[in-house]
């Protein structure tokens, strides 16, 4: 009769340290989807780097895979380029852009003269998942490249195309994808967990998790002060952390929202997030 006790003392033990996790988070699901996969989009010619340009080669924004560097256009800035993701092969001395409303217009997301002069082409974080790149745009969502098959899809909370829909990717691994969408004052956070192929939206987080509480100098034209928050058990996950910076720690990941000479933190384990997933 011993060993079953043991057993289930373990087992409630084990779920209790199940459901506190799980309260540290409040999730909810999310309506970001996958809308469109297999889409074929060369991109556009573009001038490739002078052979003594080496500004590319030791930046973390760039990623390199084989002689070839992927990295977004309006991070270095050229006027004969104009906005993308662009992808340099810096020994065969090529060139590629993709614009993200020519992405659009090939896809038949949008019609031909709708992809005018003015549309927001630029990207918005770009990092590797897997064998895909991921990265968010002003407009048609979250754009994946397929680096294997070289074709394009597409997550989006809306099946339309608006240019100024801002999104922006804050960190993402192999694990996970953080994205912030929209501006002030309908920002959302949104989690999408790789091994789960599933998202969900990040509404709150325990104090228990916050190490720092910032706030802004008073001069700005929309004040922010999260120590109002230090009392409180939760902390809401609002335009207030637009902006959101994310460091991988090994076993869990900071978030800091950096102010003039403030910052709040808050940290939230992998295993935390694991069991998000696991329980919605």
């Amino acid at each position: 009769m011993k060993i079953p006790l043991i057993l289930i003392l373990i087992s409630l033990a084990s779920f209790n340290v199940v459901l506190g996790q799980h309260r540290l988070l409040m999730v909810s699901p999310s309506k970001f989807k996958l809308l469109t996969t297999d889409v074929s989009y060369q991109g556009e010619t573009c001038s490739p780097s002078a052979a003594t340009d080496t500004a590319y080669l030791g930046r973390v924004e760039v990623i390199r895979i084989g002689h070839e560097a992927f990295y977004q256009a309006n991070r270095f800035y050229r006027n004969d380029r104009g906005d993308g993701l662009v992808v340099e092969n810096f020994e065969a001395r090529t060139c590629r852009i993709y614009p993200m409303f020519g992405l659009a217009e090939a896809a038949s997301w949008i019609k031909h003269d709708e992809n005018g002069p003015g549309s927001p082409n630029a990207t918005r974080g770009l990092y590797r998942v897997g064998n895909a790149l991921w990265m968010g745009s002003n407009g048609i969502g979250i754009a994946v490249l397929d680096l294997n098959r070289k074709t394009w899809s597409r997550y989006d909370v809306k099946s339309n195309v608006v240019a100024g829909d801002h999104l922006q990717i804050n960190y993402a691994d192999n694990d996970y994808v953080f994205v912030t969408r929209g501006e002030f004052p309908g920002t959302s956070f949104n989690l999408y967990s790789v091994k789960h192929n599933k998202w969900l939206g990040l509404n709150a987080v325990s104090t228990k998790l916050v190490s720092e509480y910032g706030y802004s100098i008073e001069s700005v034209q929309v004040p922010v002060d999260h120590r109002f928050y230090a009392k409180q058990k939760y902390i809401p996950i609002d335009w207030t952390f637009m902006g959101l910076q994310l460091i991988d720690k090994g076993d869990a990941y900071s978030f800091v929202n950096k102010f003039s000479e403030t910052q709040t933190v808050f940290e939230i384990s992998k295993p935390q997030l694991e069991q998000a997933f696991i329980n919605r």
